[in-house]
C-alpha cells in the first residue's frame, strides 16, 4: 500500500467579493449581510485563504478535499471568485474534490438553481448531474473519500469532535444518564466523529 497526502480544507466563508445587488438581498440573505458586515468582516479575509492554498499547492497532495461553506451568501459572483482563486493558486480539478455547505446553498433559490454546482461545475466529476451523482465518490490511491449531502437530504446529522463525543458519554454515565444520552444520539441518522488522531 502507497502513503497517500491528503488536505482537507473546510468553512473559508470568503469575504464578499463585491457589493451584493438589492435583488439579490431577499430574506436570508439581507440578515446574512448584515451579520457578516457588523459582526464577521474582521475574521472572513482573503489573505489567509489565499497563503493556505499556496501552501496546499506546495505540498502536492494527492488529493485535496475541501468541505463546505466556501462562500457566506451563495452568490454566483462568490462561486466565480472561488473557481478562478483554487485555478490560480494551482490546484488541479483532478485532484481536488469539492462539497458544499450549508453556506453554499444558503437560500432555496441557490439550492434548487444549483448555484454551487454551477458556479463550481469544473471542480466536479465530469458529467456531474446533481440529482444523480451525489454523494460523490472520487478513488485517491488505496483511500476513498466520500462526500454526503445528508443535511441538505433532510437527515439530521450530528457534528462532533473525538474529545467532546467521549466527554459527553463519559459524563452522562457517571451522572446515570448514560441510557437517555444514546437515545438522543439514536435520533441522528448520522454521526460524523472529526478528529480522531
Amino acid at each position: 500500500v502507497l502513503p497517500m497526502r491528503l488536505c482537507h480544507l473546510s468553512d473559508f466563508h470568503l469575504p464578499l467579493p463585491g457589493p451584493v445587488p438589492r435583488r439579490a438581498l431577499l430574506g436570508k440573505r439581507a440578515l446574512g449581510l448584515a451579520n457578516l458586515s457588523l459582526r464577521r468582516s474582521a475574521t472572513h479575509r482573503l489573505e489567509p485563504f489565499v497563503e493556505l492554498l499556496d501552501a496546499v499547492a506546495a505540498e502536492a497532495a494527492d488529493l485535496v478535499l475541501i468541505t463546505g461553506d466556501l462562500t457566506n451568501l451563495a452568490l454566483e459572483d462568490e462561486f466565480s471568485r472561488v473557481d478562478r482563486l483554487l485555478r490560480e493558486r494551482g490546484l488541479s480539478p483532478a485532484r481536488t474534490l469539492l462539497l458544499p455547505g450549508n453556506h453554499d446553498r444558503y437560500t432555496p433559490l441557490a439550492d434548487l438553481g444549483d448555484a454551487f454546482e454551477r458556479g463550481l461545475a469544473a471542480w466536479l466529476p465530469l458529467g456531474f448531474r446533481r440529482e444523480r451523482d451525489w454523494p460523490v465518490v472520487r478513488r485517491a490511491g488505496e483511500a476513498i473519500v466520500f462526500g454526503l449531502e445528508a443535511c441538505r437530504r433532510g437527515h439530521r446529522v450530528l457534528f462532533t469532535t473525538a474529545a467532546d463525543l467521549v466527554n459527553t458519554l463519559v459524563e452522562a454515565r457517571e451522572e446515570k444518564q448514560l441510557k437517555r444520552c444514546l437515545l438522543r444520539m439514536a435520533k441522528y441518522s448520522l454521526l460524523i466523529v472529526d478528529e480522531l488522531g
